[in-house]
């Protein structure tokens, strides 16, 4: 009697991530079979499975989930700089609208670096990060101190 097709399935990706994990500890395709008690030829089609399993992720990141997110990121950062080009067009105080400028002039850099290396993706993401927080700070200002002010530049 055949076991379910689902059951199967389940028990195949199972073996097949600890055949992954063994592979990554070193141990050859026949020792992974001792182990796991089947055969090589086994192991070695669950091997195949597994790099094409990787090829088609790899495929997918690439083709798909990297443009996307650099897309989104150089959009992001494009409405980081008009915001921070309307903050020092409103500004009341010198010291912020330079502040704003500031927060424009860094997303101008990181957007050369994105457009021009989408390698930076992950460093883009975490500075428009950063820079979103400075525009929320310029958009909701501290109460000034009764001390000396200090420019922000």
């Amino acid at each position: 009697m055949r076991k379910p097709k689902k059951l199967e399935n389940d028990i195949i990706q199972s073996r097949r991530a600890e055949v992954l994990t063994l592979h990554a500890k070193g141990l050859t395709q026949k020792e992974i079979a001792e182990q796991l008690k089947v055969t090589t030829p086994t192991i070695n089609k669950d091997l195949s499975a597994l790099k094409e399993q990787a090829h088609e992720r790899i495929k997918t990141f690439v083709e798909d989930i990297i443009p996307q997110e650099h897309q989104k990121t150089v959009a992001g950062i494009e409405a980081i700089i008009k915001e921070a080009w309307e903050i020092a067009r409103t500004a009341d105080e010198q010291s912020v609208a330079l502040a704003a400028l500031k927060v424009a002039h860094e997303c101008y850099t990181t957007k050369l670096n994105v457009i021009s290396d989408a390698t930076v993706l992950d460093r883009a993401r975490e500075e428009k990060l950063a820079l979103q927080k400075k525009i929320a700070e310029l958009q909701n200002p501290k109460p000034k101190s009764a001390g000396p002010v200090k420019a922000v530049v």
